[in-house]
C-alpha cells in the first residue's frame, strides 16, 4: 500500500469516527426532538423503496409522510407532502435507511455538515480558520443542515469540482472520473446546479479533462440505469406526484418564479410573467455573451462563475433558503481567494450578520419576504463591485483577462 493511499485510508478513519462522534452529539441535543422536515421525505421514501420494495411516489408513502407532519393523513386543501424528488437522489443516504428517524437524521446532519466543511479545507486548506469555520454557520447554510435538505451535499459537490475544475492543476484520473461522477448526482436538483454544471463540462471540454466528462456521462448512465431497474416507470410517478402539490404553490413552478416575484411587487398592475419572459430572453442572451467571452479567454473564471451564480438564482423557481446556497457558493471562493485583509473579514463578516439580520426583519413581520428576496439583492451588489473593480478578484485570476481589463 503506497503512502498515498495510507493517508487516504487514515483520513476516511478519520472522518467516520469524527462523524459517529458528531452523530451522538447532535442525538443527544435534540432528544426527541428531531427536526429535518426535509429529511422526513428521503426517510420515509428510501425506507419504502429499499426495505419494502414500495414506490415512493405512492399514496401509502405520502400518508407516512404526512402523519410525520400533521401527526395524521393530510385534509383536503393542505399541502400534500409527497415525495417530490427524482429517484436517483435517494441512492446516496442508503445504509441510513436502516436507522430510526432520530438516528438517521442526526447521521444525516452531521454527513453533510463535515462534508461541507471537509470540501471547504481540501479546497482551501491554508483559508482563514475564521473563513471556513463560519461557512456553515450563515443562516442559508444552517438552516439548511438542520432542515435536511440535499442542497448541503450538492453545493460541497460543486465546490470542490468548481475548484479542481477552474483552479488547480489535473487532478488524478480515478479521482476526477469520480467528481465527475458526483456532479452527474447533483443534477437530481436542477434547479441550483444546471448552469454551474453546464460551466464545469465546457471547462472540462476546453482543458480536456475528459476523465471528468466520462465520469459525467457515466454517473448519468448508472443512477438513472438503477433507478429504471428499481422502478421502471419512475419518471411517470414523480410528475404525478408533483402535480399532487395543492394550485396556490403553481406560481413556484412558472417561467422564473423567482424573478416573477420580483416583478410582481413593483409591477402589480401588469402581468409579471410577460415582463419575466422578455427579461429571461435578456438575461439568457447576455449570459451566452459572456461565455463566448470566457471561452476565448477574455473574462476571467470567478467573474463567471460569480454571474452563473445570480442567473440561477434570478431564474429560479423559487427564492428559498436552500436554494440560496447558489450565491454562498461564489462569494466563498471569492473570500478564500483574496490575499487576507481586513476588508476581506469585513466583508465576510459582513455578509454573515446580514443573512441573519434578514431573518429578523422577516420574523418582524415588517418586510416578511426579506429572508427570501434579500439575499439575492446583495449578492447583485456585491457582484457589481467585483464586476466593476477588476481589482477584487485574485491576481492568478487576472492573468486571464486581456491588459486592458486588469486596470481600476
Amino acid at each position: 500500500m503506497t503512502a498515498s493511499r495510507k493517508q487516504i485510508l487514515v483520513l476516511v478513519v478519520i472522518f467516520i469516527a469524527i462523524a459517529a462522534i458528531l452523530t451522538v452529539g447532535i442525538h443527544m441535543a435534540l432528544r426527541s426532538n428531531a427536526l429535518g422536515h426535509d429529511y422526513l421525505f428521503i426517510w420515509h421514501a428510501g425506507r419504502a423503496l429499499f426495505l419494502e420494495g414500495i414506490s415512493p411516489y405512492s399514496l401509502d408513502v405520502s400518508h407516512r409522510i404526512q402523519t410525520g407532519f400533521y401527526g395524521r393523513p393530510a385534509a383536503p386543501g393542505e399541502y400534500p407532502h409527497s415525495f417530490p424528488y427524482p429517484m436517483p437522489i435517494l441512492l446516496v443516504p442508503l445504509p441510513l435507511y436502516l436507522l430510526s428517524y432520530d438516528w438517521s437524521h442526526a447521521a444525516w446532519m452531521a454527513l453533510n455538515l463535515l462534508v461541507v466543511v471537509s470540501a471547504a479545507l481540501y479546497c482551501f486548506p491554508r483559508a482563514p480558520k475564521w473563513l471556513t469555520l463560519t461557512l456553515p454557520l450563515f443562516y442559508q447554510m444552517t438552516f439548511t443542515l438542520i432542515m435536511g435538505n440535499y442542497a448541503c451535499l450538492i453545493g460541497a459537490v460543486l465546490l470542490v469540482m468548481i475548484h479542481e475544475t477552474f483552479f488547480t492543476r489535473r487532478m488524478r484520473g480515478w479521482i476526477e472520473f469520480l467528481g465527475g461522477s458526483a456532479l452527474a448526482w447533483t443534477t437530481n436538483k436542477p434547479q441550483i446546479v444546471w448552469l454551474f454544471v453546464l460551466l464545469v463540462l465546457m471547462a472540462a471540454i476546453k482543458r480536456r479533462r475528459m476523465h471528468l466528462i466520462f465520469g459525467f456521462a457515466s454517473g448519468l448512465i448508472l443512477f438513472n440505469l438503477l433507478a429504471f431497474l428499481l422502478l421502471p416507470d419512475w419518471p411517470a410517478q414523480w410528475l404525478d406526484s408533483i402535480r399532487m402539490y395543492p394550485l396556490e404553490t403553481a406560481h413556484m413552478v412558472g417561467l422564473a418564479g423567482t424573478l416573477a416575484g420580483y416583478l410582481g411587487s413593483f409591477l402589480s398592475p401588469m402581468n409579471p410573467q410577460i415582463l419575466a419572459f422578455l427579461m429571461v430572453t435578456i438575461v439568457v442572451a447576455f449570459t451566452a455573451w459572456l461565455f463566448g467571452r470566457w471561452w476565448r479567454g477574455l473574462l476571467a473564471d470567478l467573474l463567471l462563475i460569480s454571474w452563473c451564480g445570480f442567473v440561477i438564482s434570478l431564474l429560479g423557481i423559487t427564492s428559498l433558503t436552500y436554494d440560496q446556497l447558489v450565491l454562498l457558493l461564489p462569494f466563498y471562493l471569492w473570500a478564500a481567494m483574496q490575499p487576507p485583509s481586513k476588508a476581506t473579514m469585513i466583508t465576510w463578516l459582513g455578509a454573515f450578520a446580514l443573512s441573519y439580520g434578514l431573518l429578523a426583519v422577516s420574523l418582524t413581520g415588517v418586510l416578511p419576504s426579506a429572508v427570501d428576496r434579500g439575499p439575492l439583492l446583495v449578492y447583485a451588489v456585491w457582484l457589481a463591485v467585483v464586476w466593476i473593480r477588476p481589482s477584487h478578484v485574485p491576481r492568478a485570476l487576472l492573468d486571464t483577462l486581456p491588459q486592458s481589463e486588469r486596470s481600476g
